[in-house]
């Protein structure tokens, strides 16, 4: 199975009219692979089993030996929300194409990816505000600032978490909705998660620069906390090891915090395979079940881009085009089975659908010149200064129609804050006609209000009975609950067993491309 997988973080450089693409067919982390062993029948995962000469690590560290390879890294948090061991292995014996035939065929194995390298791809008083600056048309398109002149503005107790090249914390329109402590660096070069791409800063800005500060722009939320999780480096370039590290981080913040109130995870991300999407399928990717462990908690929605290449999300591509072959699908937009997912196509000021953005999303998001903060230490011919002072930037591409989403959620969740996802995801669908609708906060508030619709939004509080991973668990009827709860940080490594066992290197999918949009 192929999958070719584009990070979209935008390129911010050169004279690109659309997010472009670096290098094709750029290589995976020799020797790396993400995989999951199914747990030991009749048995919880936990913390301890999965540390040292713990019972886990060392079943891990086994089977991992028996092809030649080692145990890299444990994903604590994700390992006891699937009963399974959800591991980074390394292999300098084994090709992936040897590995892939003799691996996916063990029972104990029950997904595997190569760790491919990706890429980044009231009226306020600010300086440049939705009336005096059409790089902010976006804010009155999905209807926020028609909410700011209710006082509906947002709230520092909603979070969103964006998974990005991390955020310049300095920068003043941003410094004051950033949860530093929260916020986490998975990127091994640096010592922080100070953005230094401007992606990573350039998303957030969307989602929540201070409004009414007299200072550069305004988000859509004026007040909220953003999590910086940097998974990608100063270059853009980073592994899916790190993205899901980051994703095990989520879970574990959820997890151990019942009052976090976490509105969105942002995550720009684009794949593309020669596979229909189904739930069988999908769970052979350990992408795909990092983020079903966290949608079963019902505690926080994902929005993903929908991809910059023009093709249909869950319909084959009728034709090669530069990131995909004929008759691939593109993920994680076409993943079926996360409830609590979203997916976004971009539009422009006209409210059409951008001749780049690929179709048939959960939902649009303006996604074209939009203009939001930029590092002030990073160069590019794209960014500016306000009047005062304020460094801003205007680029365009599905990354920047996901975080109108993520940010819209914010403000929902601002003004209705015991909303669980699904009651999000329930809203945000009751007001949408189609595939590819445009996103309007101002409406999605309105239903909530409304005394008609609140039957309908009760019944959304819990998630389907049948939503689950039954066959995942390996817990009998007499040894306890599904869900394991505590954690003990979001990766261990085991020292002892890196010197004393080799372990396993899986790989999947054989020509995974990852890029920046």
């Amino acid at each position: 199975m192929r999958l070719k997988i584009n990070i979209l973080l935008l390129i911010f450089a050169l004279l690109f009219n659309i997010d472009a693409a670096f290098a094709k067919n750029i290589a995976h982390r020799d020797g790396d692979v993400l995989v999951i062993f199914k747990g030991e029948e009749g048995e919880r995962v936990t913390a301890a089993s999965l540390k040292g000469v713990g019972r886990d690590a060392l079943r891990a560290a086994s089977i991992a030996s028996e092809n030649g390879a080692w145990v890299k890294g444990i994903y604590n948090n994700l390992s006891q929300a699937g009963n399974g061991v959800f591991a980074l292995i390394h292999s300098d014996i084994l090709s992936a194409d040897e590995l892939v035939s003799e691996l996916l065929e063990r029972p104990d194995v029950i997904a595997a990816s190569p760790n491919y390298i990706v890429r980044a791809a009231a009226v306020p008083n600010d300086t440049a505000t939705p009336s005096n600056n059409t790089g902010l048309w976006g804010l009155n398109a999905i209807g926020a600032s028609q909410l700011w002149e209710r006082d509906i503005t947002g709230s520092s107790n909603i979070y969103v978490a964006v998974i990005d090249t991390g955020i310049d914390y300095t920068h003043q329109d941003l410094v004051a909705n950033i949860d530093l402590n929260l916020s986490k660096n998975f990127v091994s070069s640096v010592s922080d998660f100070m953005d230094d791409n401007g992606h990573g800063t350039h998303i957030s800005g969307i989602i929540g620069a201070v409004g009414n500060n007299n200072y550069g722009i305004t988000g859509i939320n004026w007040n909220v906390k953003i999590i910086a999780l940097k998974a990608l480096d100063h270059e853009g370039v980073g592994d899916i090891a790190d993205i899901i590290n980051a994703l095990d981080y989520v879970y574990e913040l959820l997890n151990n915090n019942k009052n976090l109130n976490l509105a969105a995870v942002n995550m720009s991300l684009e794949a593309y395979a020669g596979y229909a999407p189904n739930r069988i399928s999908n769970k052979s990717e350990p992408l795909w079940l990092a983020m079903k462990y966290i949608d079963l908690l019902n505690r926080t929605n994902l929005i993903v881009a929908a991809g910059n290449s023009g093709v249909n999300i869950g319909e084959p591509a009728p034709s090669k085009g530069e990131d995909y072959d004929k008759g691939d699908y593109v993920y994680p937009a076409s993943f079926t089975g996360l409830y609590n997912m979203l997916s976004v196509s971009a539009s422009d000021s006209d409210g059409n659908v951008a001749s780049f953005s690929n179709k048939k999303a959960d939902v649009s998001a303006p996604g074209v010149n939009i203009l939001s903060t930029w590092p002030a230490a990073k160069s590019s011919i794209k960014a500016q200064s306000l009047d005062d002072g304020s460094r801003v930037a205007a680029f365009q591409g599905t990354s920047m129609a996901a975080p109108h989403v993520a940010g819209a959620i914010a403000l929902l969740k601002s003004y209705r804050p015991e909303f669980t996802a699904s009651q999000v995801t329930g809203v945000m669908k009751a007001n949408l006609s189609g595939h590819d609708d445009a996103l309007n906060v101002d409406d999605m508030v309105s239903y909530a209000e409304d005394a008609a619709n609140q039957d309908a939004i009760a019944v959304a509080k819990d998630l389907p009975e049948d939503y689950q991973i039954d066959d995942f668990d390996n817990t009998d009827s007499s040894s306890g609950s599904k869900k394991s709860s505590g954690s003990s940080g979001c990766r261990s490594f085991n020292v002892n067993l890196l010197i004393l066992l080799a372990v396993l290197f899986i790989v999947v999918n054989k020509n995974l491309n990852l890029k920046i949009k």
